[in-house]
């Protein structure tokens, strides 16, 4: 991973780590990884993959390519996240309607 980061400009880099340390975040935060292979981790890294297949593009086809996976990716992403949020927001309030928690 060092030599892939090696090769990447200043931004592309920290875009990269952000992106690695929000999954981690993520990951540590969930007793025993429970949903480190969920919808979400999942979407969050098809997003780190076209970011980095963006960063390492050579040729303005393969750049415009890249450009596009990312785009769909970061609308994947936002679409499980909020088809998880309204699962959990529906969640509580049943949970709320039949007096537990």
């Amino acid at each position: 991973m060092t030599a892939i980061l090696r090769q990447m400009t200043t931004a592309a880099r920290a875009d990269w780590l952000r992106i690695r340390r929000n999954i981690r975040q993520r990951q540590s935060r969930l007793r025993n990884h429970v949903n480190a292979h969920g919808p979400v981790h999942q979407a969050k890294e098809r997003k780190l993959e076209a970011l980095l297949k963006l960063h390492e593009a050579m040729t303005a086809a393969e750049r415009a390519s890249a450009t596009a996976e990312l785009e769909a990716a970061e609308v994947k992403l936002r679409s499980v996240r909020r088809v998880r949020r309204s699962a959990r927001q529906r969640a509580d309030r049943d949970r709320a309607r039949h007096g537990r928690g």
